[in-house]
């Protein structure tokens, strides 16, 4: 089919909410937010961002953390491929061609886009709040060069809140949240400290309390304003139905509690997982005592970086903004 030129916003627009999105933005795409290992992946003739939200299901959020909630962001996860499928054929049929970032490979940080395009505001959490289901939204972007008008940033008025809020500052297990937002790399943004987030998502099912516990999350945007502006309050906040949570090996924490984790706790290893295998086989050669054994070791080196190398293209992110 040749495309003939018209603003097809509307048409893609219609036919994602028809698919099941939830939020749909147009953008230009900025380039900026690439990775730099991943820039040769993108194709540079594609200027249009096409911001896709889906919503994760909202009573298996509400359990956080848990098995249950990690394979709700599973089956989110795996909806968007099989709807990104579908957008993109029908793209293709009207003549334009398109890119998938996300599911289970991204090209880069995607919440600038979607601020950019209306669609949510940067928490304090360091996730898309979402007008209408908070960070329950799974975000997916397809680049195309079909014609399209761009969206405009909306101002929620999150920041705000956020700073009044603080719930999430004050129960995430792992003390990762700044309760204020900072300057960083030029823009002044919500960060998670990565060392201190990594360890508990790694151990706690992708932990996922900060997610839980937020008030726009559980109840949505409007009633949490429409509460604060009556009452100056944050709905729910102090309350063990939003406060509360189970760790597997700790037990349940009420509003106020806290579990201890000590230093030992978050000592995990930092930097690419090739580094480690190729310190691991340095080891190995120094303690060899012979042929064989340096052989064995050579191919078990060589079969962990190939599975390390080939993970690369295939990374789950948690649609956060995390700092080292």
């Amino acid at each position: 089919c040749e495309p003939t030129g018209e603003d097809v916003t509307d048409a893609l627009r219609k036919k994602a909410y028809e698919l099941g999105y939830g939020e749909v933005g147009f953008v230009h795409f900025d380039r900026r937010y690439i990775y730099q290992a991943r820039r040769k992946d993108v194709r540079a003739d594609l200027p249009h961002a096409i911001c896709l939200a889906l919503e994760q299901d909202y009573s298996a959020t509400q359990n956080l953390p848990s098995l249950e909630a990690e394979e709700a962001q599973g089956e989110a996860y795996k909806r968007q491929a099989e709807l990104a499928e579908k957008l993109v054929g029908y793209i293709n049929s009207l003549g334009y061609s398109a890119q998938v970032s996300g599911p289970t490979w991204h090209f880069g940080p995607m919440i600038p886009m979607f601020v950019q395009a209306g669609l949510g505001q940067l928490g304090v959490n360091g996730q898309l709040l979402s007008p209408h289901f908070g960070s329950r939204a799974r975000l997916q972007i397809i680049l195309t060069n079909a014609k399209v008008n761009y969206d405009k940033p909306v101002d929620y008025g999150i920041h705000k809140f956020c700073e009044v809020c603080q719930v999430c500052f004050m129960r995430c297990p792992g003390r990762a949240i700044q309760g204020q937002r900072l300057w960083f790399r030029g823009v002044e943004k919500a960060k998670l400290i990565y060392k201190r987030c990594r360890p508990v998502m790694a151990r706690y099912s992708g932990c996922g309390v900060c997610m839980k516990v937020c008030p726009i999350q559980k109840y949505g945007l409007e009633p949490v304003m429409e509460h604060y502006i009556e009452t100056g309050e944050v709905l729910g906040k102090g309350t063990a139905n939003l406060e509360g949570y189970e760790l597997p090996d700790k037990g349940y924490f009420k509003p106020g509690k806290l579990p201890v984790l000590g230093a030992e706790f978050f000592d995990m290893p930092v930097g690419k997982t090739e580094d480690h295998i190729v310190e691991e086989y340095k080891e190995g050669l120094a303690e060899a005592s012979s042929q064989a054994e340096r052989e064995k070791i050579w191919e078990k080196y060589r079969e962990s970086m190939e599975r390390s190398l080939a993970r690369r293209n295939s990374i789950i992110d948690m649609g956060m903004d995390l700092a080292n």
